[in-house]
């Protein structure tokens, strides 16, 4: 999943690499997701609690619920590094607005696993100190792992620590909020 940080050129190696696995044995795909502008994002905000509410009801009527974004954040450029909180807006928005990419790629995939013979195992694998892989594994997880499996098929995290190779953002805080999700995660 590429949220303007990735490039194209990356998506294009993965779509290389991915010809060489017979469709019955794997199913790879890629999706761009744009960056949103700042007015559309602070419409999604304005959806969020009503999309999180039908997942998780004991949320309704919790006045304690706060968006986890200020409205002033300012938008990376292209290219530039996407911040975890940042990213999984992006993926809900993807997910449950508009014509919903996200959860159309998800169904694909989750068609292609259920057609497998015999057990399937789906791995996900990110980057806990990036932004991207860590802003949305969890999500992502639980949409496959409840929403469209009804747990009938093992999901599971593989988590990559940030190494001396990383930039020093990735190694910090965003480090602290992945474990802190992953922590409390009841996927």
């Amino acid at each position: 999943i590429d949220i303007g940080d990735t490039g194209q050129e990356t998506l294009a190696g993965v779509q290389s690499l991915a010809s060489k696995f017979a469709t019955e044995r794997a199913h790879i795909e890629t999706l761009s997701l744009a960056l949103p502008t700042a007015d559309a994002l602070a419409q999604t905000f304005k959806n969020y609690r009503s999309h999180l509410e039908l997942e998780y009801p004991m949320l309704q009527g919790n006045a304690e619920f706060q968006p986890w974004l200020a409205e002033s954040l300012a938008l990376p450029a292209a290219g530039e590094p996407v911040p975890r909180a940042l990213a999984k807006t992006i993926y809900g928005r993807a997910y449950y607005e508009a014509d919903r990419p996200m959860a159309a790629a998800l169904k694909r995939f989750a068609r292609s696993t259920n057609a497998t013979q015999g057990d399937a195992v789906v791995c996900i694998v990110f980057g806990i100190g990036g932004g991207t892989g860590s802003g949305i594994a969890l999500d992502l997880a639980r949409h496959l792992s409840t929403g469209l499996f009804g747990r009938r098929v093992l999901v599971m995290g593989i988590g990559i620590a940030p190494c001396e190779g990383d930039a020093p953002v990735h190694r910090g805080g965003s480090v602290f909020a992945a474990l802190n999700e992953i922590g409390r995660a009841h996927v």
